[in-house]
């Protein structure tokens, strides 16, 4: 019976390929985005030296956290399923099916809002550029490439997300390559190619550092990268994601690696579980919180300047937004996870769950 109990207050690591700290980290990254948008995407709405606007401006590092986060599933969903070059197909078969009908919910829901908020009295937006070249744009994630804006502004990591899975689906075996000198040095090599990004944060090679250090994570979880060289190249990538990408992004970068890796093996105490509940519905989260949530701040910027109406506002924003997320999760996003579970050369538990970031949504704030 203790032992029962043990094992009850914990969250297991048992199952098959599952990854405990994933849930709690996707969940944090969230959360940490949510409140720099609710604190900050309002100009004004806090002071400068307030101190939840303070916590809030670091927020936006959620974004490098789900990068990171991306660099290692992936791979490491690839590597469960012994990935050839030759299931590229199903590889994309199953990322669609997980992620579209979200995303083209969530297009739907962006545009009934709108349209249901400019009955409101007081709307001191505009109307939604509705043409069809934009609306197209959002299928091929192209809307940042043709200088279209977003429905959503989060999208844009949506567009970094589907650009690296076309890179990940060619490189992969790069990372898993029998020859040990280009498999030790792959993930070092595609960190280089940030230099190619030129600082355009709307292309994946800019980011690519900081996918970089989640694969060179995944080959040390898996035993495809030793002690000494692990420790060598992770300094060399993270070396490459300063200079290219930022000290304070690649400060979080490594952080969430080093989280995945030093838990390794370990069970997670009861306290991470609202943290894995978050994780779980951390792409509804992603996808519903500035047009549901913004708009509750929006509703409580026309208030007067008052702590008594901005603080309990960002709170209402926050428990909106996750009992939307929970709801668009149940109805929308976990049917669309099953089928893509039901893809041929799928794998059970979910291993190659996505981890989407989403985006510093206000001008002041640099992405690196």
């Amino acid at each position: 019976m203790p032992n029962v109990r043990r094992r009850r207050n914990f969250i297991s690591s048992r199952a098959s390929h599952h990854i405990p700290i994933l849930g709690p980290l996707r969940g944090i990254a969230a959360f940490a985005v949510c409140l720099f948008h609710f604190s900050h995407g309002n100009a004004g709405f806090l002071s400068s030296v307030d101190p939840v606007a303070a916590i809030g401006s670091f927020g936006w590092l959620g974004v490098e956290a789900f990068f990171v986060i991306s660099g290692f599933v992936i791979p490491y969903s690839l590597h469960l399923r012994s990935y050839k070059l030759r299931d590229s197909g199903r590889f994309f078969i199953r990322r669609l099916k997980r992620l579209e009908p979200p995303f083209f919910a969530c297009i739907v829901l962006v545009i009934l809002l709108h349209q249901l908020s400019m009955q409101v009295p007081g709307f001191r937006g505009g109307p939604l550029d509705l043409s069809w070249p934009k609306l197209l744009a959002h299928v091929a994630y192209l809307n940042a490439i043709l200088d279209y804006g977003w429905l959503n502004p989060v999208f844009w990591t949506l567009a970094i997300e589907f650009q690296y899975y076309i890179f990940v689906a060619i490189a992969f075996p790069l990372l898993a390559h029998t020859n040990t000198y280009i498999r030790y040095s792959s993930a070092l090599l595609i960190a280089s190619l940030g230099f190619a990004g030129l600082g355009n944060s709307a292309l994946l090679p800019h980011w690519l550092p900081l996918f970089a250090i989640g694969m060179v994570a995944f080959q040390f979880y898996v035993g495809l990268l030793p002690n000494f060289p692990f420790l060598l190249f992770l300094t060399l990538i993270i070396s490459l994601s300063h200079s290219i990408v930022g000290l304070q992004q690649t400060v979080v970068g490594s952080i969430t690696a080093g989280a995945i890796v030093l838990t390794r093996d370990r069970e997670l105490p009861r306290f991470f579980i609202p943290l894995s509940f978050l994780g779980t519905i951390s792409y509804s989260l992603y996808l519903l919180h500035v047009p549901i949530g913004g708009r509750i701040i929006n509703l409580a910027d026309r208030l007067p300047e008052s702590l008594a109406y901005r603080y309990p506002a960002i709170v209402a924003a926050l428990a909106v937004s996750i009992i939307a997320a929970y709801v668009f999760w149940r109805f929308v996003e976990r049917p669309s996870q099953r089928w893509s579970k039901g893809s041929a050369g799928s794998t059970p538990h979910g291993s190659d769950e996505p981890s989407h970031a989403p985006e510093p949504a206000v001008e002041p704030v640099s992405r690196g």
